[in-house]
């Protein structure tokens, strides 16, 4: 079945989705899925396989002509269109500007010294394992134990954005540490240069403080909110803008709004709060916030009554709605008495991880000097500015 309808590709482009047979598994059930990457008599590869090299095997698929996933361009194909692989892309060509090395001995930065040729299966097992994306069990002689959800349309949990959207939930410190692991020693001589380097940490708790410009150091007064996805829960949300629109069944009085996310693990702490003054009677709120990349649902959360937003209680806060992860917007139109008794937490255990600021395969982000992007989530140092609103 074909697809040229998206905003991802060019007129005419046309996006071919393959089977819903899953190669990587079941071998016993359906032995013809070995001959997608064996040949027994005329392979061109080691181990048999069907291209001289293991990234040429995997693109015979994941070039965005067979499988739902696109690594070489950093895209997933849903069903209906194209949309961000949250990994990122492999393909300098097709916008990635840089990426994990393959097929080329490179020093592994962050280790003692390694030199290392890397190739698809150094982090996945082509022929599966029992956890998410095939990650293996053991990488470079070291045991390694992931764990991860993915909601989205593949699953049973669906998205409204028509995304894949993945809850972190432990073990990725130590599946990144196998080579990189001298970054995360917070201090200490780095191996490859012999420079005494200080790093930004990992696996510890998010901290952070308001947009009134009081800064706390620990949860829940307020929680750091960032777009980032962190290991365990989000952060909350940061509500960006509002309107107030007639024609609703608000009473006259002021609103103060408090968003958080959920994803599998569980629902973060507030990230900021939104205080709407003078809102007349008879009246609706428009809410929009950013959003966050590990979010797969929101709430919305009410008090209605005047006061310092850095200082309002925030058991006082009621449960107004659920929404799904996209769009980043609600109209608040609940009636005082429909509210369910349910508050914000008060603690949350969302945690810097490694892919919170770097992708996996690939980046397309851009910066502005001549240094290298490093697999960056977004632009020059947009990932910095994210979480720390300086």
């Amino acid at each position: 079945r074909s697809y040229a309808t998206s905003p991802y590709f060019a007129a005419d482009e046309v996006w071919t989705f393959g089977t819903l047979l899953n190669p990587h598994a079941d071998f016993e059930t359906n032995n013809t899925l070995c001959g997608y990457c064996h040949s027994a008599h005329s392979s061109i590869g080691p181990q048999i396989i069907k291209q001289p090299k293991v990234l040429d095997l995997c693109f015979m698929c994941h070039d965005g002509t067979g499988a739902a996933y696109d690594v070489k361009g950093g895209r997933y194909f849903n069903g209906k269109e194209a949309v961000q692989l949250p990994a990122g892309g492999y393909d300098l060509a097709l916008g990635s500007t840089s990426t994990h090395f393959t097929d080329l001995a490179n020093y592994v930065y962050g280790s003692p010294g390694i030199i290392m040729t890397i190739d698809c299966n150094t982090c996945h097992e082509p022929h599966g394992t029992g956890n998410y994306r095939n990650i293996r069990t053991t990488i470079n002689g070291q045991p390694v134990t992931v764990s991860a959800v993915a909601y989205g349309p593949a699953y049973q949990y669906k998205t409204a954005s028509g995304k894949e959207i993945i809850s972190y939930v432990d073990g990725w410190e130590q599946f990144c540490g196998v080579c990189h692991g001298e970054y995360q020693t917070y201090h200490s001589v780095t191996t490859i240069t012999g420079e005494e380097n200080w790093r930004h940490r990992s696996g510890v708790p998010l901290t952070g403080g308001s947009p009134g410009g009081v800064w706390a150091v620990e949860f829940p007064a307020p929680g750091l909110y960032t777009t980032l996805p962190t290991l365990g829960p989000p952060t909350g949300a940061h509500i960006t803008n509002y309107r107030i629109v007639s024609g609703g069944l608000l009473p006259a009085n002021t609103y103060n709004y408090i968003i958080t996310a959920k994803n599998a693990v569980g629902e973060s702490v507030y990230g900021s709060i939104l205080q709407v003054s003078d809102v007349p009677a008879d009246s609706r709120v428009e809410l929009r916030w950013e959003g966050i990349l590990n979010a797969y649902k929101y709430r919305i959360y009410r008090y209605a009554g005047a006061g310092d937003p850095d200082t309002l209680d925030v058991a006082q806060f009621k449960l107004v709605a659920e929404v799904p992860d996209y769009p980043y917007e609600y109209t608040d139109n609940v009636p005082p008495g429909s509210l369910s008794d349910q508050s914000p937490p008060t603690a949350s255990t969302a945690r810097v991880t490694c892919i919170t600021c770097h992708y996996v395969h690939g980046t397309p982000a851009e910066v502005e000097s001549e240094e290298p992007t490093r697999l960056r989530r977004y632009d020059n140092d947009g990932i910095c500015q994210d979480c720390h609103k300086k």
